[in-house]
């Protein structure tokens, strides 16, 4: 896994500065290995957050 960050950029409406966010908490939960069902359901080789 791997995580970019961008600089602020005034054109996105957005402060000149970043802000820390408001929500709860995010907890990393471990998952068991995928199985083949899984795989055909989701047959992509990477997957994306946005």
């Amino acid at each position: 896994m791997s995580i970019g960050t961008d600089a602020p950029d005034l054109g996105d409406g957005g402060s000149s500065e970043p802000v820390p966010g408001t929500g709860d908490p995010l907890t990393l939960v471990e998952k068991h290995s995928a199985t083949d069902a899984d795989r055909q359901n989701h047959p992509g080789p990477v997957a994306q957050a946005e």
